[in-house]
C-alpha cells in the first residue's frame, strides 16, 4: 500500500484528509461537549487513581481502575446533561419575561 501525499486523488489520502478536517472542526475546546467531556475524563482518571491505595500507580499491587473510571465518566455526562436541560428549561421559562414595573415590585 503506497500513499502519495502529492496525489490528492488517492481515495485513502482523501478519506484521511476529510476525517482529519472533520475532527479538527468538531474537536476544539469551543465545543461544549468536547470541552466538558475532556475535563470529566481527566478528573475521573486522576480521582480514581488517587482514591484507593491499590490504584495508585507507584503501589506494588497496582491495578488500573477501569470500571470506576467508566462509571464516573458516565455519571459526569449524566450530571452535565441534566444540568443543561434544567438550564434551558429555566432560560425559556423565566429569562424571556419582559421586565416591567410590576415584575420589579415583586422583588
Amino acid at each position: 500500500l503506497c500513499i502519495s501525499l502529492k496525489n490528492p486523488d488517492n481515495s485513502l489520502f482523501f478519506l484521511m484528509k476529510t476525517t482529519f478536517t472533520f475532527l479538527k472542526q468538531k474537536m476544539n475546546f469551543s465545543n461544549f461537549w468536547f470541552r466538558n467531556g475532556s475535563i470529566i475524563v481527566l478528573i475521573s482518571i486522576l480521582v480514581n487513581h488517587l482514591f484507593e491505595p491499590k490504584n495508585f500507580p507507584f503501589n506494588k499491587d497496582y491495578e488500573f481502575p477501569l470500571f470506576p473510571i467508566i462509571v464516573s465518566i458516565i455519571t459526569g455526562f449524566l450530571v452535565i446533561l441534566i444540568a443543561s436541560i434544567n438550564f434551558n428549561h429555566f432560560k425559556k421559562k423565566h429569562f424571556t419575561e419582559k421586565i416591567n414595573k410590576k415584575l420589579l415590585s415583586r422583588f
